[in-house]
C-alpha cells in the first residue's frame, strides 16, 4: 500500500457496503508458510540462507529486515545447528543475528539467479565481574546499563526464550541486577559506558571501560544515597509481566524494580492476579519489596482500571480476577468491590487514545463539564502520571484533574510507570510517593498504607522530591482553616544531583499562578525552599508542581524520538491538593458548584488525546 492509502473505506451511505477478505495461512515450516504468503499475493521470492559461526550459545535469533523501510520479513528463535534456509523477494535486506549478548548486522543483497549464501560470525567475547557498592563499601542492590561506544553496539542480554515460555520476551536489554556477591557479565569485546544507579534517590556513577577477550580487571561502580526520604515509601502502583502482555518474567520484574529502589508495587497483570510471592522468596527479596495483589480490568475501548489489594483465588479463572466483558464501567466496579470489598479502584492513563477512559466517555476537555451519560466516577484513584512524560496524554489528565477538582471531586493522583518491559520501559518512572511518617520500613501497615492513598497523603514524580504545608498544619490531602484567608505556604523541592529542576510552580485552583525559577549548585540536592504568605478571598486548593529541563537518559533509556525537548523524558513532579477553607465552614467549597453534566449528547465533538 502507498503512504496515504489505507485498508478502510471511510463513512458508508445508506445501503452501501465494503468487503474486507482476512487469509490465515498455516503451515508447520517457516519457509512453507513464506512461500504460502508470497504465492497467494504473487510476489515472486528467491531462495537465501545464512551461517553462523563461532557461537557457543544454546539459542539465538535472526531478524531479516528490508533495508529501506526496516519492515521484518522473517524473524525466527533458532537452536543447533545454528543454520536458516528462508524466501524473500529480491531485494536490499538487514540481517541481524542476536548472539546473546552480541548483536551483528549485515546489509546483504538478494538477487534473482544468485547464489544468496551468507555468514554471520559472532565475536569474541570478555567477562568482567561488575559489584556495586556505596561509599562505605556494603553491597548496594542496583542497575548497570552497558552502552556501546561506536562502533562497539550495545549488548543485548539473552532473555527469556519464547519458544520454551510461550510469552513475550525483552526486545532490548542492556543492563543487569549485581546481587550482594556481584555479578559476572559476558560482553562482547569493545568500549562502553556503565552506568550505575538506584532510582531518584541515589547517585550515579558512569564509567568508560574497554572489555578484552583476556582476563579483565575487576569492575566496581559506587552509588550513595544522596536523597532523604523520611516518612515516605517509594510506590509503582501499575506493572506487568510475561502472564499477560508484559516481556519480563515475575523473577526479573521483582529484581528490575528492587534496583529502581521501589519499596511497595502492585501485581496489576491484566485480567489476572500474578503471585509474586514464590519468586520473592526464591530471590531472597522478600524484605526489599512489598508486592500487593491486585489486576487491571481491561475491556475494548471502554476502560482501564486496576483493583488492589485482591486475594489471590489460585482455584478460579484469572486466579480471582473478575470477567471483565461488560460495556459499562458502572458494573465492573461493582463485580470487583464485591469480589474484594476493601479494594481501591484506580483508573489508569484516562487519556491515552482508546485505552483512556475520559476519551472513551467524552469527558469535556474543556472544563470537566460534560460527560456520555453512561460514565461512572465512583472511583478512588486517579493515574495522571502513566510513564515518565509529562507532554502527552499524561499533561491531558493533570488538567482533567484539576477540571474535577474545580467541581468538587478529589480522586487522588498517582503516578506509575506502568512498565511492560525493563530498558526503555523502566520500572518506577513514573512512581508515587506515599506519606506514612511512622511506618517507614518492614513490616508494611498495608492497611495504613491504602488509607494514606485514599486520602491522598502523596506525590507523583519521576524524580523530583517535593513537600507542601500550609500554615504549618497540613500537608496533602488534607483540610486547613486559614481565618481572615491567610495561608503561609512552605514549599521544598530536592532531588539528586543528576535530576535536574528549574521551575518550581504554585497552582491554586487549577491555574499555575507563581513560577519560581530554580538556580542551584550542579551538584546541590536542595533545589528550592521557600515561604510564602497568601491572602485569599475565597476557598483554594493549592498543589506544588515541579519540572526540569534536562532529560534523565540514560538512566531512563527513552531519549526524545524527535530530538525536541518536549518528547524527552523530563524531571516532573506534582503534589495533590492542600484544601484551604476561607469561609471558615468546615469544609472545601469548590470554585465551580455544578457537577459534571452526563448526557448523551456532550458537550462538543469527541476529541481523542494520543497516548504520546
Amino acid at each position: 500500500m502507498e503512504k496515504d492509502e489505507t485498508r478502510y473505506p471511510g463513512t458508508l451511505a445508506a445501503g452501501e457496503k465494503y468487503e474486507v477478505r482476512y487469509i490465515l495461512a498455516v503451515d508447520p515450516s517457516s519457509a512453507g508458510l513464506l512461500q504460502n504468503i508470497y504465492r497467494t499475493l504473487d510476489v515472486p521470492a528467491v531462495k537465501a540462507a545464512v551461517a553462523f559461526e563461532d557461537y557457543d550459545g544454546d539459542w539465538m535469533e535472526l531478524i531479516v529486515r528490508e533495508a529501506l523501510s526496516s519492515s521484518i520479513f522473517f524473524r525466527a528463535v533458532l537452536e543447533k545447528p545454528f543454520y536458516q534456509k528462508f524466501l524473500l523477494p529480491p531485494g536490499v535486506y538487514q540481517l541481524q543475528a542476536n548472539f546473546f549478548p552480541a548483536v551483528v548486522e549485515e546489509l546483504v543483497e538478494i538477487k534473482t539467479g544468485g547464489e544468496n549464501s551468507f555468514s554471520l560470525e559472532c565475536p569474541p567475547f570478555g567477562e568482567v565481574k561488575l559489584r556495586l557498592k556505596n561509599s562505605q563499601g556494603d553491597a548496594v542492590p542496583g542497575k548497570v546499563s552497558f552502552l556501546g561506544i561506536d562502533p562497539t553496539k550495545s549488548p543485548y542480554f539473552e532473555p527469556d526464550n519464547p519458544v520454551e515460555t510461550g510469552r513475550g520476551w525483552e526486545r532490548f536489554k542492556d543492563s543487569c541486577f549485581p546481587m550482594e556477591d556481584g555479578l559476572t557479565v559476558r560482553l562482547p569485546v569493545g568500549t562502553y559506558v556503565a552506568s550505575a544507579s538506584r532510582g531518584p534517590e541515589y547517585s550515579v556513577d558512569q564509567r568508560v571501560i574497554e572489555v578484552l577477550k583476556e582476563e579483565n580487571p575487576e569492575l566496581v561502580l559506587v552509588i550513595d544515597r544522596v536523597v532523604k526520604t523520611p516518612g515516605l515509601i517509594s510506590y509503582d502502583p501499575h506493572v506487568h509481566t510475561n502472564k499477560s502482555d508484559g516481556q519480563p518474567s515475575v523473577s526479573e520484574r521483582i529484581k528490575s524494580v528492587v534496583a529502581e529502589g521501589i519499596e511497595v508495587m502492585n501485581a496489576t497483570d491484566h485480567n489476572l492476579v500474578t503471585d509474586y510471592a514464590p519468586d520473592l522468596k526464591d530471590l531472597g527479596l522478600d524484605t526489599e519489596l512489598i508486592v500487593i495483589p491486585g489486576s487491571e480490568v481491561t475491556t475494548r475501548n471502554l476502560i482501564h482500571y486496576n483493583t488492589y489489594p485482591m486475594e489471590l483465588r489460585p482455584g478460579e479463572p484469572g486466579n480471582g480476577a473478575i470477567r471483565a466483558n461488560a460495556d459499562k464501567a458502572s458494573p465492573l466496579f461493582a463485580a470487583s468491590r464485591q469480589k474484594n470489598p476493601d479494594a481501591v479502584l484506580q483508573v489508569n492513563h484516562p487519556r491515552a487514545g482508546d485505552l483512556g477512559y475520559f476519551n472513551n466517555l467524552n469527558l469535556d476537555l474543556e472544563s470537566a463539564a460534560t460527560a456520555l451519560a453512561e460514565m461512572d466516577l465512583g472511583f478512588n484513584l486517579l493515574e495522571v502520571l502513566n510513564g515518565p512524560y509529562f507532554f502527552s496524554s499524561n499533561q491531558a489528565a493533570i488538567e482533567d484533574w484539576f477540571h474535577l477538582l474545580n467541581r468538587g471531586y478529589f480522586f487522588p493522583i498517582v503516578g506509575s510507570s506502568d512498565s511492560h518491559g525493563i530498558d526503555g520501559e523502566e520500572p518506577g518512572y513514573s512512581r508515587t510517593y506515599v506519606a506514612l511518617p511512622d511506618e517507614k520500613g518492614m513490616p508494611l501497615d498495608r492497611a495504613a498504607f491504602i488509607a494514606a492513598l485514599k486520602k491522598g497523603r502523596s506525590f507523583v514524580t519521576n524524580g523530583p522530591m517535593i513537600a507542601l504545608k500550609v500554615n504549618s498544619l497540613e500537608t496533602p490531602g488534607g483540610l486547613v482553616p486559614a481565618k481572615g484567608g491567610r495561608a503561609d505556604i512552605s514549599l521544598q523541592v530536592w532531588s539528586a544531583p543528576w535530576i535536574e529542576v528549574d521551575e518550581v510552580r504554585l497552582v491554586l485552583n487549577g491555574e499555575r499562578r507563581i513560577i519560581f525559577p530554580v538556580q542551584t549548585t550542579e551538584r546541590s540536592s536542595d533545589k528550592f525552599s521557600r515561604e510564602i504568605g497568601l491572602t485569599l478571598t475565597k476557598d483554594t486548593y493549592v498543589c506544588v508542581e515541579a519540572i526540569g529541563w534536562r532529560t534523565l537518559y540514560p538512566v531512563l533509556q527513552r531519549p526524545s524520538d524527535t530530538g525536541l525537548l518536549e518528547d524527552g523524558a523530563l524531571p516532573y513532579a506534582l503534589s495533590n491538593p492542600v484544601f484551604i477553607d476561607v469561609d471558615g465552614n468546615g469544609r472545601f467549597d469548590p470554585p465551580l458548584p455544578e457537577k459534571v453534566s452526563l448526557t448523551a449528547d456532550p458537550k462538543g465533538p469527541r476529541r481523542e488525546i494520543p497516548r504520546y
